[in-house]
């Protein structure tokens, strides 16, 4: 197995970026004969054309850093979507204080490709780590005995053609 040299990316100002797309035109190279002679790949030859041709000068300005206003309207406006975010989970669930924590993880689980976990867990005050253990967990012996008899109830019902109430269920 042979080793390779790591080869360092080779970083072009924007002058000789312009430089190199004008010779193009100017010389009336080939894109063949300016990669040549300026020793850089054909790809990248036609991909700082494109922008040149498109925007002129402006094609290669830096990134500038966020102004401070830039930054504080990019910081309001996630404040302002995350509290939207928020201001929904209240319209479709008005947490109670007496419901139990698997109602809402329940909550939680019906709506996670609607919003990202940590927000309707911060909302309904349930941790993440403790969401996420309630979706690995078993059902109880209590839950599994209330689904049995939900089922045998059903049965029942269904038998009697959807005529028995509770209390011939019950007898029954």
């Amino acid at each position: 197995m042979r080793s390779e040299v790591p080869v360092e990316a080779r970083v072009f100002t924007k002058e000789f970026k312009v430089e190199a797309v004008s010779s193009l035109t100017r010389q009336g190279l080939s894109v063949a004969e300016a990669v040549r002679r300026l020793e850089i790949g054909q790809n990248l030859l036609r991909k700082w054309r494109e922008p040149l041709v498109a925007v002129g000068s402006r094609a290669f300005a830096a990134k500038s850093q966020p102004t401070a206003l830039e930054e504080e309207e990019r910081r309001l406006r996630a404040e302002n979507e995350r509290l939207r975010m928020e201001r929904e989970i209240f319209k479709k669930r008005r947490p109670s204080l007496h419901e139990g924590i698997a109602m809402r993880d329940a909550f939680i689980e019906r709506h996670r490709r609607k919003w990202p976990i940590a927000i309707p867990c911060d909302v309904l005050r349930v941790s993440r780590s403790g969401f996420y253990s309630w979706r690995k967990r078993l059902p109880s012996v209590t839950a599994t005995r209330r689904t049995a008899l939900t089922q045998e109830v059903r049965e029942v019902h269904q038998l009697s053609r959807e005529t028995y109430g509770s209390v011939r269920v019950h007898r029954a």
